[in-house]
């Protein structure tokens, strides 16, 4: 769409200005200091106006504005909106750095009566998180997923699927105490199913043998006699052993 360009004057200076207005609206005119950029102006708006009939949309916006939309639009892929892409992308948008908000998180919990290697544990799960995640923008339940199936130990190996679900398990207290303190608006785990991670496989338990009940209680008897009180109601009494840990002399 040819659009005429007409040169004018405004306080003793040449700008170039064009009618950009839809036929039959009010008139509107775009000014600029030089032609080169009003015809920069005007291609990028007739791509627009390609799209949208009244040409209402283009005239909106600036000439870097629409030519920032032209470049998002040929980067979507096939059958995604640029709508889906700005949502997809507040979604998960935050005023608040990741890294801060592990910090404030880790700040309330060492507050707690809590185990220190269960709090080390945790720390070391969500400060490596916060180091391959600085925007909450970029924390949408497939990215954490890619990151939970991508984890590698020191030596490069995969994570096992318990060494996973650990790291899995602070992120889901992290997130939840960012939504309770509004740091987020969604919290992407409400998204992440237990079916897009692998299942953790416990060994079944085993069951002693007498054989080895016996040399287990003689090696007690041989080497530790203080425990042997308190594995014998272990093994013998049914009391578990979170129980077991409970008592005290007093009590046996």
């Amino acid at each position: 769409m040819e659009r005429k360009i007409s040169e004018v004057f405004i306080g003793g200076k040449k700008f170039y200005r064009a009618l950009v207005s839809p036929k039959g609206c009010k008139l509107k005119f775009v000014t600029k200091k030089s032609r080169a950029e009003l015809e920069d102006y005007l291609s990028v708006r007739n791509d627009f106006i390609k799209r949208d009939a009244t040409g209402a949309i283009a005239s909106n916006y600036s000439v870097e504005q629409l030519a920032d939309i032209k470049r998002a639009m040929e980067l979507l892929p096939a059958g995604f909106t640029l709508v889906d892409a700005v949502k997809r992308l507040t979604d998960y948008h935050s005023e608040h750095s990741v890294e801060d908000a592990v910090s404030t998180f880790l700040s309330v919990k060492s507050g707690k009566d809590i185990d220190c290697k269960y709090m080390a544990d945790i720390e070391t799960h969500l400060r490596r998180f916060s180091e391959d995640f600085k925007n909450f923008a970029d924390s949408t339940p497939e990215n954490i997923i890619k990151w939970l199936l991508n984890l590698r130990g020191k030596n490069g190996a995969p994570f096992s699927s318990k060494t996973r679900n650990h790291y899995k398990g602070a992120l889901v207290q992290f997130f939840a105490f960012c939504l309770r303190r509004d740091f987020i608006t969604k919290n992407p785990f409400d998204k992440i199913s237990p079916d897009d991670l692998p299942s953790v496989v416990s060994a079944p338990p085993e069951i002693l043998t007498i054989g080895q009940a016996r040399a287990f209680m003689q090696m007690l008897v041989e080497r530790f006699p203080q425990f042997v009180k308190f594995y014998a109601i272990a093994l013998f009494a049914g009391v578990r052993v979170a129980e077991v840990e409970r008592l005290t002399d007093e009590n046996i």
